[in-house]
């Protein structure tokens, strides 16, 4: 596949995906997922962060752009970066796994960090992965979302989740959510800003946090969106406040 054919088709059909909750609870309700359910999925990992993924194409993972900052800095080494697929626990090592090492990264021209609504995209190319059945594309959908309907989704990630302090999540989870780009669902975002973002619906404090940035929108079968940020109150439709930064959707 053309990359830069690729890139485009992302810019211009994959937006990033936000929540509001009111309590930073990690995916509290999300269900542990099956074998061989998301081949497209990625663990992508550097020393000094993990993060989700999914792959497009052989070659080509999307991420989300600021899992390659450093304190706000983007500055970390393609070369440095390790993507793993065709695993539901990173911490076990199968026969499906396949582990690739970064060669090109390539984040969204016009991304900013600690920017709601920054075209928080970036692409990660790789020595080409295997397609078997525990590892596979998913298909960029080029469908819009309904502007003021919610439409079931899903997101996927392997974010933390309700475990004891000092435990960490290994284990990929799925959360179904309810998805809308209308100002209902997204209080507080100026037109502009929701052109660009897809809003979760509040559900009792459910939603993804560290580790889930990255990870797939996933509705009806396909790739609509990358998670993106969380917001946690808004006091008017003219400010808001923000959740210290997760990946969350």
């Amino acid at each position: 596949m053309n990359f830069k054919h690729l890139f485009v088709s992302c810019i211009l059909l994959i937006v990033s995906v936000v929540c509001y909750r009111n309590q930073p609870v990690c995916l509290a309700g999300g269900e542990v997922a099956k074998s061989y359910e998301f081949p497209f999925m990625t663990i992508i990992y550097h020393k000094t962060m993990s993060c989700s993924g999914a792959i497009v194409s052989e070659e080509w993972v999307l991420t989300a752009a600021h899992c390659f900052s450093i304190n706000y800095i983007l500055g970390i080494k393609p070369s440095d970066i390790k993507v793993m697929a065709g695993i539901t626990n990173y911490a076990e090592k199968t026969n499906n796994s396949q582990v690739r090492q970064g060669t090109e990264v390539h984040i969204h021209p016009n991304y900013r960090v600690k920017r709601v609504a920054n075209d928080d995209l970036a692409l990660i190319r790789v020595k080409p992965f295997l397609m078997t059945i525990a590892v596979n594309t998913i298909h960029v959908s080029d469908r819009g979302l309904p502007i003021n309907d919610y439409i079931a989704c899903t997101a996927v990630g392997w974010g933390e989740v309700d475990k004891p302090p000092g435990r960490h999540n290994t284990v990929l989870h799925k959360l179904k959510v309810f998805s809308s780009m209308s100002a209902k669902a997204c209080p507080g975002l100026q037109d502009w800003e929701r052109r660009k973002i897809i809003c979760l619906k509040q559900d009792n404090g459910k939603g993804l946090c560290d580790g889930d940035s990255g990870g797939p929108l996933i509705c009806q079968g396909e790739l609509y969106g990358i998670a993106h940020q969380v917001y946690k109150e808004i006091k008017n439709d003219n400010e808001r406040k923000d959740l210290e930064r997760c990946g969350a959707v």
